[in-house]
């Protein structure tokens, strides 16, 4: 519903600019930059925080997160399946 988007867009705005973030990050350096992985880190880390409350590839702290590394294997499963 659009309540739930505008409860969670917070965590849209907080993901879009940890992206922008990476992209400004990688473009210091001569190495091309993969978008299409940071827009699925982006995009999964978004949904990851709003159905389980936790990025699921990482907050940036390198800290181990179950939870998290179960739902990423939740939607790899289904990548491979559809």
């Amino acid at each position: 519903s659009g309540k739930a988007l505008d409860d969670f867009r917070h965590v849209r705005e907080e993901e879009v600019g940890k992206l922008t973030h990476a992209l400004v990050k990688s473009s210091t350096g001569t190495s091309s930059v993969n978008l299409g992985q940071l827009l699925n880190v982006c995009t999964v880390n978004a949904l990851g925080r709003m159905m389980i409350g936790r990025s699921v590839f990482g907050d940036g702290t390198g800290a181990a997160d179950s939870k998290a590394d179960e739902f990423k294997d939740m939607v790899v499963e289904m990548m491979v399946l559809a």
